[in-house]
């Protein structure tokens, strides 16, 4: 994805880097390197992004406070 990146947050092991993009698509990249592992897209605005302490589930919110969760390494969305 080449879109214009909002803000972006690293994970606490430092091996990946999630990037928050104003077109509501959040990037996973893989690092070092930082080859793009996952490409997440959500409805409407995603205002915040935040990464579970092992690194292993990624929570997006939007403006119409609706959450999400996935799993970092897959990109698979969680009911």
């Amino acid at each position: 994805a080449n879109a214009r990146i909002r803000n972006f947050i690293f994970s606490r092991d430092k091996k990946f880097l999630i990037t928050r993009n104003y077109d509501s698509t959040i990037c996973v990249y893989g690092l070092p390197g930082g080859k793009q592992l996952n490409f997440l897209k959500q409805e409407k605005n995603v205002v915040n992004v935040q990464l579970s302490p092992n690194s292993k589930w990624l929570v997006t919110v939007n403006d119409s406070k609706i959450y999400k969760l996935w799993e970092l390494q897959t990109g698979k969305q969680q009911d």
